[in-house]
């Protein structure tokens, strides 16, 4: 009775060691499969770390250009300069012509310069008119005399004196007409008296205010 109860017990126990030995194996299979995941997870850290990096790149690694380093040539800003002023009256010359053209040269330019300064021309003297003379009207003596020609006259001024007497009073003006280069008309009707009594000159008169000689005078025939 005894000995078939042995096989039995040891039954069991082999059963129970079986049992014991499948429980520790897979404890220690899975014991094993956590330890490796352990240890990556804590040496992960360290290969990464120990790894080497390659450097970012960044904004200085990169070679742009910069206002030192271009070959553009750098604009030049000049002030502006004034605009040229006009010639001065210094600079300037007026020709004045003769009052009668002899020779056969060609008429010269009224605007050509003569290399004369204004202050110099202005010193000039004008010449006098030429060809005065006198005819009696039946209200008045008519004076008829040529122009000078000349483009700075402005007015020809005449005068009357008693015949034989030194003293000339200035009776009238007259304004200088077109080209200068006609004839002149002037009735005197200021005087009452007999006009064979007078005799009359006439000059004439820049617009630099300088007045000619008189001309020759002239008295009713």
């Amino acid at each position: 009775m005894n000995n078939q109860k042995f096989p039995h017990i040891y039954s069991l126990f082999f059963s129970a060691m079986l049992a014991m030995l499948i429980v520790v194996g897979l404890l220690t299979a899975c014991g094993d499969n956590v330890e490796p995941t352990a240890t990556v997870l804590n040496n992960s850290p360290q290969e990464t770390a120990s790894l080497p990096t390659a450097p970012l790149p960044t904004a200085k690694s990169e070679i742009l250009p910069t206002a030192t380093q271009t070959s553009l040539p750098v604009p030049t800003i000049t002030e502006p300069t004034s605009p040229t002023a006009p010639p001065t009256t210094e600079s300037l010359s007026i020709i004045t012509p003769p009052a009668e053209n002899t020779s056969n040269a060609a008429p010269q330019d009224q605007n050509t310069n003569n290399g004369l300064s204004l202050e110099q021309d202005s010193q000039i003297m004008p010449i006098p008119p030429g060809q005065l003379s006198v005819v009696s009207r039946q209200d008045c003596p008519d004076l008829k005399w040529s122009g000078t020609g000349s483009d700075i006259i402005v007015s020809y001024k005449i005068y009357r004196r008693l015949i034989n007497t030194e003293i000339w009073n200035l009776i009238a003006t007259v304004a200088m007409e077109g080209d200068n280069l006609g004839n002149y008309n002037f009735c005197d009707k200021t005087t009452e008296d007999q006009f064979s009594l007078y005799e009359y000159a006439v000059s004439a008169e820049d617009h630099y205010g300088n007045e000619s000689t008189l001309s020759k005078p002239a008295a009713i025939p």
